[in-house]
């Protein structure tokens, strides 16, 4: 857990930074002790959670290739234990549905993880298959909090959404839509039409989970989320940029997605990274970097001019303050300005 609370020290001020790099004492020394307890034969729920907290911490903070390492560790981990739906449990008998629930969610966060990592490197085979039409959900969240002594509803991954569904369930609906998007995209077939229309029903898909999110939201009171919301549109930027999707991207699909990325309901979340604040999810940082980057290709400046007020230099400056948590997000903002200045270069020419 202090391994997660690291945060790249701050340049401001007179303080010098001494080590910027996330590869620090502490992440050693948990990568170390993680693989003395694997060595020693140590069969544990705890152990695997420790393993995807590492896991988490080096997607954040870009490092690679070990966060690949790390996932596909877990997850062969999760396996070994049985805690996959219909595997073969190693583990005691969960005496409650507060441990059974518990291990059901430890599994779903390793297949979260193996698809985030697996955005970064396209067409590298996934460490999970698919997920099956009857495996389980979480249950809600709310429920899962309290520790209800009575056992809550439990949802299908096949069941339709509905108010039942907790927000992690939704999450995961959301990554078993982008797994299926990634899938399309990797395909070795060359039948166009096939293609084009799996992926019309995926977009299809996707746009109703966003929109359910939306709805979900107001029934709730409550704030948008964040993080259904950018995997959503990852899905759909990722179909529509592949080359060998025959699915044009709408006109009027990035232009709002990024007033939406540059709204009160994003805002709080760069505000937070500002503060220092830990709550900021890395899955912000992919959706922000994706935007900027179909942005660049239509707010280009005429004649080499200057980038000025374009949606471009807010969401990157958006990316400058999540590096305050995430360093990811600062090697995406170091992208975008490679790209910006080739950009440039070719329109002055």
């Amino acid at each position: 857990m202090k391994l997660m609370t690291w945060r790249p020290p701050s340049s401001e001020g007179d303080a010098p930074v001494v080590d910027p790099t996330a590869r620090t004492a502490t992440y050693r020394a948990a990568k170390q002790f993680g693989f003395e307890l694997e060595t020693a034969g140590v069969i544990s729920l705890r152990v695997l959670q420790g393993m995807i907290l590492v896991s988490l911490y080096e997607i954040g903070h870009a490092i690679y290739p070990a966060a690949f390492m790390s996932v596909a560790a877990s997850v062969r981990y999760a396996q070994g234990l049985g805690i996959q739906p219909g595997g073969m449990q190693r583990l005691k008998l969960p005496l409650s549905w507060v441990e059974e629930e518990e291990r059901k969610r430890v599994w779903w966060s390793a297949f979260l993880l193996d698809r985030l990592s697996g955005m970064t490197c396209p067409g590298c085979p996934a460490a999970i298959d698919e997920p099956r039409p009857e495996d389980p959900l979480p249950t809600d969240d709310a429920l899962w909090d309290e520790g209800a002594t009575k056992v809550p509803f439990s949802p299908l991954l096949k069941n339709p959404v509905s108010m039942e569904f907790g927000r992690f369930a939704l999450l995961i609906q959301a990554f078993v839509l982008l797994s299926k998007v990634l899938r399309l995209v990797s395909s070795r077939d060359e039948q166009s039409h096939l293609l084009k229309d799996e992926a019309q029903q995926l977009e299809r898909t996707v746009k109703a989970l966003l929109y359910f999110g939306q709805m979900e939201c107001k029934w709730r009171n409550g704030v948008p989320s964040c993080e259904l919301h950018s995997i959503s549109h990852i899905s759909l930027i990722t179909m529509y940029t592949s080359p060998k999707i025959p699915v044009e991207m709408p006109d009027n699909f990035i232009e709002p997605l990024a007033d939406v990325l540059d709204s009160s309901n994003y805002e709080h979340m760069v505000t937070a990274a500002r503060r220092g604040r830990d709550e900021i999810s890395p899955f912000l940082i992919q959706i922000l970097y994706l935007t900027s980057v179909q942005l660049l290709k239509r707010e280009r400046p005429k004649n080499g001019g200057d980038w000025g007020e374009t949606r471009v230099e807010k969401l990157k400056t958006a990316l400058m303050w999540l590096d305050k948590r995430w360093q990811l997000a600062g090697v995406f903002h170091q992208a975008l300005e490679a790209q910006q200045i080739a950009l440039s270069r070719e329109t002055s020419n």
